[in-house]
């Protein structure tokens, strides 16, 4: 892992496996590594873990997790990257999303449960556009 090319890694965090396997078995094939997580504590161990040159191009992370939450969870990565470097893309159901700012999700792209493949892929390749355009602006 710690090899892994730092523009292809894509972290999951969800309490639930068949969620982990659809993101897993869609973004595989377009050519991006998955790490699954089935908890915020883990997810976040690992990030501080890697070499500090090291980073995940983007994490989807379902909002209810066991022990950390997922706000939680994407607030202290983002203590650890700042600069905003790390996309997220939050997965909830509909009144959850629905319940939180901008501001509490710190501007990440929102899906509602239950998502399709379709849906994943199009917001993933919407996210890693977005980032490249901003890396080529700073």
């Amino acid at each position: 892992m710690a090899g892994a090319s730092k523009e292809s890694v894509v972290m999951v965090v969800d309490i639930d496996d068949e969620a982990r396997k659809l993101v897993s078995d869609a973004l595989s094939p377009i050519g991006l590594e998955v790490c699954e997580f089935d908890n915020g504590s883990e997810a976040l161990r690992y990030i501080q873990a890697q070499p500090w040159t090291w980073a995940p191009s983007l994490i989807v992370t379902e909002l209810m997790l066991k022990g950390l939450s997922g706000l939680e969870f994407m607030r202290r990565v983002n203590e650890l990257f700042p600069r905003g470097n790390v996309p997220f893309i939050v997965v909830g159901s509909d009144q959850t999303l629905e319940r939180l700012s901008d501001e509490e999700t710190l501007s990440a792209d929102k899906l509602a449960k239950p998502i399709s493949e379709t849906e994943l892929v199009r917001a993933v390749r919407k996210v890693t556009k977005k980032k490249r355009r901003r890396r080529r602006s700073s």
